[in-house]
């Protein structure tokens, strides 16, 4: 499916006339032994709105770094991130993340895990109950909304922080590897769902793997980071209709041409 022929959920992206966001020559450089290590370098990407861009590249490129930064988790050094013309100064509910390990709350049932974030926003209960419903059909965990997590398998548990950050309504997801600990399987079915979720409620996301199958199975666009310091290497289309079959001779050619990418971004 086309990602424009989809309803867009957050209203201000249909308003918008410029890309939801945008990254300015964006550098991050750390301390290290007092010494200054340059991670990233003249950063530059834009994001549509309901655009899913997956962002490929070994580890150690910078993929975490570059995540953290456009949620307002870490500063920059240099340039600058403007989510709808506005510059990010900090974390915010309009950009949400979901990280490799789950970070569920463990003495709250799968439910109440769900349901925190619309608490937290002083939301009545009745519309917390329609919302949580919702959101544990979209996950298909409506059966398991009294188990607490530790009775639920790992990708269930994504499951449940998939539902918890997107019953927020954000204008972007911001996903760092968050089905790289999963077994073959389950990360399949979970990239399914995915997709399955963004084609109803279009988010713009965007995705850090090191997985090239993986960022040809969920892209519009793939961003390919080198290393020392990071840098957007090249961006590839995947202009492939969903769902795509990996055993396609134009997904195979696609792959690569990404692998090709990855192996000068080494260089």
């Amino acid at each position: 499916m086309n990602p424009a022929s989809r309803s867009v959920v957050p209203d201000a992206c249909s308003r918008f006339g410029r890309p939801l966001l945008e990254v300015k020559g964006v550098s991050k450089v750390f301390k290290v032994n007092g010494s200054p290590k340059s991670i990233l370098e003249g950063i530059d990407l834009t994001a549509g709105c309901g655009e899913l861009i997956c962002l490929l590249g070994r580890s150690g490129c910078g993929k975490s770094t570059l995540l953290k930064i456009l949620a307002g988790f870490l500063p920059h050094t240099s340039g600058e991130v403007l989510l709808e013309g506005t510059r990010i100064k900090g974390p915010g509910p309009d950009r949400c993340v979901i990280f490799q390990e789950d970070a569920l709350f463990p003495w709250l049932t799968v439910e109440e895990n769900i349901a925190l974030g619309l608490r937290n926003r002083a939301v009545g209960r009745g519309t917390v109950r329609r919302e949580v419903e919702r959101f544990l059909g979209l996950v298909g965990l409506g059966e398991f909304r009294d188990y607490l997590p530790r009775e639920i398998s790992g990708g269930m548990k994504q499951r449940v922080a998939l539902a918890r950050v997107l019953i927020l309504q954000p204008k972007i997801l911001l996903m760092d590897e968050p089905f790289g600990a999963l077994d073959a399987q389950t990360r399949e079915d979970m990239q399914g769902l995915l997709l399955q979720i963004w084609e109803q409620l279009s988010h713009t996301i965007v995705f850090v793997t090191h997985d090239v199958s993986e960022a040809l199975v969920l892209a519009d666009r793939v961003l390919v980071m080198g290393m020392s310091p990071g840098r957007i290497e090249e961006e590839i289309p995947v202009a492939l209709e969903r769902p795509r079959a990996k055993d396609h001779p134009d997904f195979l050619a696609l792959s690569r041409r990404l692998a090709n990418a990855l192996r000068r971004s080494r260089l």
